[in-house]
This record gives structure tokens, sequence and C-alpha cells, in this order.
């Protein structure tokens, strides 16, 4: 059964809960500061797209499938680019896949 988690934002410098997110269980947070989102890679098979309305609001903005498992990956932001390692599969082999920030 998917465990599901919380993405919780903070205001910087203060204990202040200023938002909470659902998303899947993760380890990898990626935050593009030039397009003020948050990108979460869930084990679930998902990566998730959060847009930071403003200074208080956050909204999920996508949700990618991905292959299940996955959970570990690399933003760069200066490329643009999300990288995702993606387990084998019984009918796929493992690999690293690519997703370009738009």
């Amino acid at each position: 059964m998917p465990h599901s988690g919380a993405l919780a934002c903070f205001r910087y410098g203060k204990r202040e809960s200023i938002a909470s997110l659902e998303t899947g269980t993760s380890d990898d947070i990626f935050y593009d500061a030039s397009k003020l989102r948050i990108y979460v890679i869930s084990r679930e098979g998902f990566i998730e797209v959060f847009q930071q309305q403003d200074a208080d609001r956050y909204s999920r903005l996508a949700r990618y499938p991905i292959a299940p498992a996955s959970g570990t990956g690399f933003f760069v932001p200066d490329w643009g680019q999300l990288f995702v390692s993606a387990r084998a599969q019984p009918n796929r082999a493992a690999e690293i896949l690519v997703y370009e920030t738009k």
C-alpha cells in the first residue's frame, strides 16, 4: 500500500508553517528559484510539481508518471533539467530519465 506524505513549507528564519503540500514519499525534493517551483520525485511513481503563487501560497502545477520506486534524482538549475533514476522493471532495464523544466 502506498504511503502518502506532506511537504511542509516554513517562513525563512522563523518557525512558522505557511503551507503543507500533499505528496508521495520522497528522498529528493528540489527548488527551482528561476521558476518558483518545487519538484518532488515520489517513490509512488510520480514527479510532482508545485508552483509558488506568492510568499505564502503554493499550488500543484502537475503530476507526471514515472517508473514506480524511482525516488532518486538530481536537478541542474543552469540546464533546466531534472534527472531521475528509474529502477529496472520486469520488462524494462534501469535507466536515467531526463526531464526539461519549462
